[in-house]
């Protein structure tokens, strides 16, 4: 039964990850959509999650026999539901023997059998899962050091590595052209026999309005797009000729429709926002002195401090609000201090020592918000008293509205503190943490966290790094102040390339935090 019920409780947090996801970056391509209309730009396909089917059968010319993929689907589910059932202690040899199957035995048998349903060089294919492996070996030295690091954490590390490596094999063919100038998205080659052979992937479901846009639902919950003609620049500037195209409108309404997208996903975060609170109330920190929640392992705890428990004094200084806990506290870390509480009507003196943060944290005002600063503090793992406040639409909007604001400050108060950047950055594993917590609270925290991450995913397209919405809107702007005179294909590219590079930094760096976090350095 506990099995059971930790199954049940991973799929609801997957279901609840994917969905959040899923539905905040529709909306944030949906603004892409409407915009690029209204400034009569040619749509020519809006889909829902990515990555299609591939509908062509090729077993046929597959140059040796295959085991029916029924079979392989079989064979890794089993293996899957192995590993989670004997995923504990008892049963540990048995749950390393399927990670290991899970992470490298089967991965390498599904390569081999996509190398030859494409007639790819079978080391072509594992050359492809082991820099899948490589890159995965790297963040998890860099994230932990290999510090605390067990054989199950590496196995982990290589399961989703080679899911990767196994998603980039099967899509393999849409790297190959018949014609190189088709550009239609799911057309794909493979050679057969030294001749080139159509090969197309299709969504799971579509259809096609009246103006020629496709509407789809892909395969891979992890996200989706609006593909507008004509964004791809060419060589010949051939892409400033295409009926409809991106690039034959002028560089305002370019720049339009890119910031479109981040718009629409803070204004989703907002009306999310303004419905939690206007629903369920607001929840703020009490100024009172009291404990409202302490950490098992924070240093009050230790000290015998309990919920309820009012602060008088700390370190000699007397204490009338929280805040005046909180500024006390920060500047000791690491240091032995005097505190006098009142339980019960009883005043007790405890001596307690703040636990000093390993990485700069979120600075918190005198309202107890953050205020964009980071450093490292003392704490007591503690927390004020909260109280619900219900509150009228006119208030529950100027809440909502202040939500981007702060979340501004965070992030400039992160770029410009490279030690707190380090220690707060977190990749799809922290969000899927956090929506996994919030799917256990109930649906009021899965719409405060749905709010604040439409929030989040706008400011960060907004960041000037090309392929960032934020990196093209400096293009079109720089465009805008040439008179509308294209800038150069080569400076572009130039662009487009560092661009890239920072944003898989960044990217690799967010992931490598996520393995060493979870790893639990």
């Amino acid at each position: 039964m506990e099995s059971l019920n930790a199954l049940l409780d991973l799929a609801r947090g997957a279901v609840t990850f994917f969905l959040v996801l899923t539905v905040l970056i529709a909306v944030h391509e949906l603004g892409h959509y409407w915009v690029a209309k209204l400034f009569g730009m040619k749509v020519d396909a809006f889909a829902v999650m990515v990555g299609g089917i591939r509908k062509t059968p090729l077993e046929a010319t597959a140059p040796k026999k295959m085991v029916p993929a029924s079979w392989v689907a079989a064979a890794y589910s089993a293996t899957a539901v192995v590993a989670f059932v004997s995923a504990n202690q008892r049963f540990l040899a048995a749950f390393e023997f399927a990670m290991l199957l899970l992470g490298c035995v089967l991965p390498v048998w599904i390569a081999l059998r996509l190398a030859n349903l494409y007639h790819m060089q079978p080391i072509d294919a594992l050359r492809r899962l082991g820099a899948c492996y490589m890159v995965g070996l790297f963040l998890l030295a860099f994230g932990t050091g290999f510090r605390g690091v067990t054989l199950i954490n590496v196995l982990a590390v290589l399961i989703g590595a080679s899911l990767v490596g196994l998603l980039i094999i099967y899509y393999a063919p849409l790297g190959m052209k018949i014609d190189d100038n088709d550009d239609s998205m799911g057309h794909g080659a493979i050679q057969v026999n030294n001749e080139p052979m159509h090969v197309r992937y299709r969504p799971i479901w579509h259809t096609t309005n009246k103006e020629g846009t496709e509407f789809s639902l892909l395969a891979l919950p992890l996200g989706g797009f609006a593909k507008i003609r004509g964004m791809v620049p060419k060589e010949d500037g051939g892409e400033a000729k295409i009926l409809g195209g991106f690039y034959t409108k002028p560089a305002f309404a370019r720049l339009m429709t890119l910031f479109a997208g981040p718009l629409f996903s803070v204004v989703l975060g907002v009306l999310i926002l303004f419905s939690a609170f206007a629903v369920f109330g607001v929840h703020r920190p009490t100024e009172a002195p009291v404990i409202g929640g302490t950490s098992p392992k924070g240093a009050a705890a230790q000290a015998g401090l309990k919920d309820g428990d009012r602060f008088v004094s700390i370190d000699g200084q007397p204490i009338t609000n929280f805040y005046d806990a909180v500024a006390v506290v920060r500047d000791r870390g690491g240091k032995a201090i005097p505190i006098v509480i009142e339980r019960a009507g009883i005043r007790l003196e405890k001596t307690v020592t703040p636990i000093l943060d390993e990485e700069p944290t979120m600075v918190l005002g005198a309202d107890l918000q953050p205020t964009g600063q980071f450093k490292r503090q003392g704490k007591l793992g503690i927390g004020p008293e909260v109280k619900t406040n219900k509150v009228g639409p006119a208030e529950a909007l100027q809440e909502a509205f202040a939500v981007p604001g702060r979340s501004v400050r965070s992030f400039i108060g992160l770029f410009m503190n490279a030690d707190a950047f380090k220690a707060n950055v977190g990749g799809p594993a922290a969000i899927a943490s956090a929506t996994q917590e919030a799917s256990r609270s109930g649906f009021e925290s899965v719409l405060l966290l749905a709010g604040q991450l439409s929030i989040a995913v706008g400011i960060m397209n907004l960041l000037p790094v090309p392929p960032l919405d934020g990196g093209q809107m400096v293009v079109a702007f720089a465009e805008m102040l040439r008179g509308g005179r294209r800038l150069s294909l080569k400076v572009q590219h130039t662009i487009s390339t560092v661009g890239f590079m920072l944003v898989l930094t960044l990217m690799l760096f967010a992931l490598s935090q996520d393995i060493g976090r979870n790893v639990g350095r």
